[in-house]
């Protein structure tokens, strides 16, 4: 079976930026990607070391952009347009299990929805909730229809 590869479509462009932005522990919203990023927030420097630093890393961004400012340390998680891309190692395994209809798009997986909740999650054998919690009220739903169907047959019996 040969692996399709598409573009990502505009929905999933935009949650993946979500998910970075939202979710991920290497992201800043100052520095952008601080594995990228040269200044670590942590770092202790003298006293306006670290003014000038982030003066001439801002001279510098809008030196090379006259439209858009950018910094130079963007997470690539952003820019990704295609489902075959290389991913962040720590947005793989860390954050993007927490959309699974995204994970399957670059794990080609396939996902079923839950039949409670609507929630899509990854194909199991035969399951059809997403979690014990589902299934348990799914079954609480049926056994109640079940003895209130055998409950109006009693009554028409009676009758």
């Amino acid at each position: 079976m040969s692996k399709t590869y598409r573009e990502l479509t505009g929905k999933e462009k935009r949650q993946i930026k979500k998910l970075v932005v939202s979710k991920c522990a290497n992201y800043d919203k100052e520095y952008g990607c601080l594995p990228l990023s040269g200044t670590p927030k942590s770092r202790k420097t003298f006293w306006g070391e670290e003014e000038q630093r982030s003066e001439r890393a801002f001279r510098a961004c809008t030196e090379t952009s006259d439209t858009e400012l950018a910094t130079t340390s963007n997470c690539y998680m952003l820019g990704i347009c295609y489902t075959n891309s290389a991913l962040c190692r720590y947005f793989r395994e860390s954050v993007l299990p927490e959309a699974p209809k995204l994970d399957a798009v670059f794990n080609h997986a396939p996902t079923v929805n839950c039949k409670l909740c609507g929630k899509p999650f990854l194909i199991d054998g035969k399951r059809v909730y997403c979690s014990k919690r589902c299934a348990t009220e799914a079954r609480r739903q049926q056994t109640a229809a079940r003895v209130r169907k055998h409950r109006e047959k009693q009554k028409q019996t009676t009758m």
